[in-house]
C-alpha cells in the first residue's frame, strides 16, 4: 500500500478495492505529536502532507475530531506508544 495524502483520506477509505476495514493508527513521537497511518488487511499506508512529510496531530482529541466523520473508517483507533517502551509509565 502506498502513502495517503491527508486531504485524500475520505477517498482512500471509500475505495471498494481495499481488502478490509480501514483502521487509523496514531504513533506517538516525542516532540512531534501523533503520526497518523492507515491500515487495511496487512497493508499500512503512512498519511502525509506536502512534500511527503508525515502528518502529525498534536493530540488524540484533535485526531478524533478530524477522523470521526471519515466514511468506512473503523471506529477503533489504535494508539501506538511502543516508541517509549514500558519504562515511560
Amino acid at each position: 500500500m502506498k502513502q495517503v495524502n491527508f486531504k485524500d483520506i475520505e477517498d482512500f477509505c471509500d475505495d471498494p478495492a481495499l481488502p478490509g476495514e480501514v483502521t487509523a493508527t496514531l504513533q506517538l513521537e516525542k516532540g512531534r505529536g501523533y503520526k497518523l497511518s492507515l491500515s487495511s488487511g496487512t497493508d499500512v499506508a503512512p498519511v502525509v502532507v506536502s512534500r511527503n512529510r508525515p502528518f502529525y496531530f498534536s493530540s488524540v482529541e484533535g485526531a478524533l475530531a478530524n477522523l470521526v466523520d471519515v466514511p468506512n473508517l473503523s471506529r477503533h483507533l489504535v494508539i501506538d506508544l511502543s516508541a517509549f517502551g514500558m519504562h515511560a509509565f
